[in-house]
């Protein structure tokens, strides 16, 4: 399934037991089984593995991952369908898809994607709760608990 997605996506099985794995295994703390691992940009990101353990869950999984770090949110609807009341959601609002803030932020997501869901739009009109009115650069951190929103001015 994965083999068939546009790019394909390399799924390995390496057996750490093996000798001749023994260093791979090292290389990248293989420390119990079964571990799995995301390596990006030829290994020099690697990345848990935090999906699901079945076949579909993992497929899914992967594909999302192989995607842009952080989603483009272009229309209220893009926004619905993106955040989730039930997990945690970071979106970037910024003046434009540019600049230190907004490369700083990207690069916070590449490494942070397995964990969180990004999203940036250059509106915040298109987000639920907060300010709409409130430019960028702002990070809005969405929440299913205490006050569902906050909201941090990007200095960096």
């Amino acid at each position: 399934m994965l083999s068939k997605h546009d790019p394909p996506i390399l799924l390995a099985k390496v057996d750490a037991n093996e000798e001749s794995n023994k260093d791979l295994a090292n290389e990248y703390e293989v420390r119990g089984f079964p571990t799995l691992k995301i390596l990006r940009n030829g290994g020099k990101n690697v990345q848990e593995y935090k999906g699901p353990r079945e076949a579909d869950g993992i497929v899914e999984y992967l594909k999302k991952q192989s995607g842009p770090a952080s989603a483009e949110i272009k229309s209220a609807e893009d926004a619905s369908s993106f955040i989730d009341e039930k997990k945690l959601v970071i979106v970037g609002v910024f003046p434009k898809f540019s600049g230190q803030e907004f490369d700083n932020y990207m690069a916070l997501a590449e490494k942070l994607r397995s964990d969180y869901e990004f999203g940036h739009t250059l509106d915040a009109k298109y987000l639920p709760r907060g300010e709409s009115s409130v430019t960028g650069p702002v990070v809005r951190l969405f929440k299913p608990f205490d006050e569902l929103f906050v909201d941090f001015k990007v200095t960096w």
